[in-house]
């Protein structure tokens, strides 16, 4: 997570062992899921193989269908996935692309719940990254910065391989994403 001069430490750690805390009750709540592009297309389907209730957008409808087919919940907006889950991935291309599904009319954040747990995995500017922290912290959300890495692996590849995600909640406490997403 990119901190910001406000960022409320003792708030994020409780919020991370809460979602721990509740780590069997997990795979019976749903995943939201957005950018379903050559990344987040194989993670969303890892998700749904591993009995993850996803429910998911992307701005090209056609890449959906695959993920409906194998048992995802589509809907048509980021603002619909947030009123649908608690725990949200974004795996999005660029930095006006976060920037449009978090803060746009039909973005994240227009319908995000207190408490819902932004994870973000795109590829982008870290000052974009510390704007939706700030966003989403005013909304009771928490947003973390996650980047990926697949080692040397192409996407296609990434349904049967491992993705290794790093989140930190305070410079000296890294955690990884399996810990929120057993």
């Amino acid at each position: 997570m990119l901190l910001h001069k406000s960022f409320n430490f003792s708030t994020a750690s409780l919020k991370v062992k809460m979602f721990m805390s509740t780590r069997s009750m997990a795979s019976k709540t749903p995943v939201g899921f957005i950018g379903l592009g050559n990344m987040g297309s194989p993670m969303a389907r890892n998700l749904l193989k591993n009995g993850y209730p996803v429910i998911a957008t992307d701005v090209f409808p056609e890449s959906c269908k695959e993920l409906q087919d194998l048992g995802a919940q589509v809907v048509d907006s980021p603002s619909e996935v947030a009123e649908k889950a608690d725990r949200i991935i974004t795996m999005l291309p660029s930095s006006p692309n976060v920037i449009e599904v978090y803060t746009g009319p039909n973005g994240i954040l227009k319908k995000v719940k207190k408490g819902t747990l932004l994870i973000d995995s795109s590829t982008i500017d870290p000052a974009v990254s510390k704007e939706m922290a700030v966003a989403a912290e005013k909304m009771g959300a928490v947003f973390m910065d996650a980047p990926v890495s697949g080692g040397n692996v192409s996407p296609k590849e990434l349904v049967n391989k491992c993705v290794f995600v790093i989140c930190c909640l305070t410079p000296m406490e890294p955690i990884s994403a399996n810990l929120i997403l057993p």
